[in-house]
């Protein structure tokens, strides 16, 4: 099931207090003797005064079934509550939404806590949460990311192995392509060692949006948002030198509205300059026009990137005469970056791509081209 979040407003307010008092009415009673509505009212107007522009409606199929909301302070990121309706509870769709918060704040120190006697504990400790204070009524708890980690590829190797792992469009599996020298996976997080060696250099990070120093905990954010290449329609690859089996580069295609691809790559500064950069932009190109049926792909680089200008028109980009600021980490300044693309009916026509052939798997369609 696919949610969705808006921004809380004043009409949600019964909303937020009917659903916050279905899920606690009981442990308040079985703490403090009884709920007390007028009190309960009056907790819930000062909650609602701080904390109403942090509290996301979580939609799905257009129906509000519940909320969510959270703390960042610093360092410390606390998911202060998830609720939903209780016809929408037991589907795994509050699981998603806590793993996806923890996924998005990974290089922050991630809290939560529970009343002692709610079973949703169990769900916290099963992903990898400890337990660091008790108070008379909540269990507090802190991540251990090396334990959410193992949780998630265990969770994501359990459900390959049954033959149940949610299929995108077009899936048939973990979708992999292989070119003459080259195998674009999924990432794994044994990979984060040798993503983090290729990122935390200076004259690659010079021309990407990546944070720089690139750290161990950068690099294990980034893989666990993109283990399943596909997933929301972003196909995010580990590139690997077959001879090697190094991981030497990344690529991706992230199609959007109206059908159109965006993404980019990386490549490790040990392997410029020996063809690897063309022969993974064919690649994907390929891919995404033959494979995922995209329109237009559009792409960019900064203004000082003289390599990846000339790559982008190698491989048929043109600019589309839009530029726009981006901040560089590295560089530590804002910078001029422009925008190019390529439509489809350009790329049927080029020669470059013709004679290119890629080996294809997770996708349903098995033609290349030839």
């Amino acid at each position: 099931m696919k949610y969705k979040f808006r921004n809380y407003n004043d009409n949600d307010y019964n909303l937020i207090y009917d659903l916050k008092k279905q899920a606690y009415q009981e442990y308040v009673k079985h703490f403090w003797g009884l709920w007390d509505d007028e009190k309960q009212h009056e907790f819930f107007d000062n909650y609602i005064k701080n904390q109403k522009n942090k509290i996301k409606i979580v939609v799905l199929d257009d129906k509000e079934i519940g909320y969510f909301d959270d703390n960042l302070c610093g360092n410390k990121y606390e998911v202060v509550n998830i609720i939903l309706k209780p016809e929408y509870q037991g589907k795994g769709i509050g699981t998603e939404i806590l793993k996806n918060a923890i996924k998005e704040h990974l290089k922050n120190e991630i809290h939560i806590q529970s009343f002692k006697t709610n079973p949703v504990k169990n769900l916290y400790f099963k992903l990898g949460f400890e337990e660091i204070e008790q108070t008379k009524t909540h269990i507090k708890m802190k991540l251990n990311k090396e334990k959410f980690i193992t949780y998630e590829n265990g969770a994501k190797c359990s459900a390959k192995k049954e033959g149940i792992m949610k299929n995108e469009i077009r899936h048939t599996g973990t979708t992999e392509l292989e070119t003459k020298r080259l195998l674009l996976r999924a990432y794994t997080i044994d990979d984060v060692e040798q993503l983090v060696e290729g990122l935390n250099e200076f004259d690659v990070a010079k021309g990407l949006v990546t944070p720089f120093p690139y750290t161990t905990e950068d690099g294990k954010a980034f893989i666990l948002r993109n283990l399943n290449p596909g997933k929301n329609g972003k196909y995010n690859f580990a590139v690997i030198e077959k001879g090697t089996g190094r991981l030497i580069g990344g690529t991706g295609v992230e199609v959007k509205e109206g059908n159109v691809g965006g993404g980019g790559i990386w490549l490790n500064k040990n392997y410029h300059k020996k063809g690897f950069g063309t022969e993974i932009y064919l690649a994907r190109t390929l891919f995404a026009f033959k494979y995922l049926g995209v329109k237009e792909l559009k792409s960019s680089y900064y203004d000082y990137n003289v390599g990846s200008k000339h790559l982008h028109e190698k491989v048929g980009f043109v600019p589309t005469g839009e530029e726009a600021t981006a901040f560089n980490h590295a560089l530590g300044r804002n910078v001029r970056e422009i925008m190019v693309r390529l439509s489809r009916e350009r790329f049927e026509q080029l020669d470059i791509y013709k004679g290119v052939k890629i080996k294809v798997t997770g996708i349903n369609k098995e033609t290349q081209k030839e």
